[in-house]
């Protein structure tokens, strides 16, 4: 099946890569994602969440499900042979390390182009940050995906999804309100965080996004 890019440079400037591995002093961590998860932007226009970049033509594909099996989950895994991790099905552990951009049929690596997109105004914290590029909004977006992998999270993010482009919003509009948001929200949100995340002091900034 043929990638189709997923849009214009407004829908491009909410990608945000994302690292397939990482070490810390407790080992190596792996990424592991769910390309069946989607975001309803302001727009109303719904796209997955997870997508790939090429380096030549900054397109946005979404990742589809393994070619193998159908299975929608993957992990980020290291390759005998490769320079850089790649991704793995975690159902059939059909791996591979790149991939290729149907525009200009170019070779891109998985570990450097994989990320999420987002709609900035929907989360509590880019309201309050005021900064898309933030690194505290990398440690969040892995502290969600930590969460999720629980009944119990899934269920507080649903929620949590429902009530934030509203709460945003109102934030975004008063400096009063983003301090009061910043000292009752945000921080106590990336303390947890810290605590709870593999990996969490070794977060990167994403200089990368465009």
């Amino acid at each position: 099946m043929e990638d189709s890019h997923l849009g214009d440079a407004d829908i491009t400037s909410r990608f945000s890569v994302q690292r397939l591995a990482w070490e810390d002093d407790n080992g190596w961590h792996y990424l592991g994602f769910d390309v069946s998860e989607s975001r309803t932007f302001k727009d109303a226009r719904k796209v997955c969440r997870w997508v790939k970049k090429c380096v030549k033509c900054s397109g946005l594909s979404p990742i589809r499900p393994c070619r193998n099996c159908g299975n929608t989950q993957f992990t980020g895994i290291s390759i005998t042979g490769s320079s850089s991790p790649g991704i793995s099905c975690s159902r059939c552990r059909l791996a591979a390390a790149r991939w290729e951009c149907k525009g200009f049929r170019c070779s891109n690596p998985y570990d450097s182009t994989l990320g999420e997109l987002y709609h900035p105004i929907c989360f509590i914290a880019t309201a309050v940050l005021e900064n898309p590029l933030a690194s505290e909004l990398t440690l969040l977006r892995r502290f969600r995906r930590e969460l999720e992998r629980s009944q119990t999270g899934l269920l507080f993010t649903r929620g949590y999804d429902r009530v934030s482009p509203w709460l945003a919003s109102i934030v975004s509009r008063s400096p009063v309100a983003r301090h009061t948001a910043r000292l009752l929200v945000v921080r106590p949100a990336l303390l947890l965080a810290r605590w709870l995340t593999p990996g969490a002091g070794n977060t990167a900034t994403d200089t990368k996004r465009s």
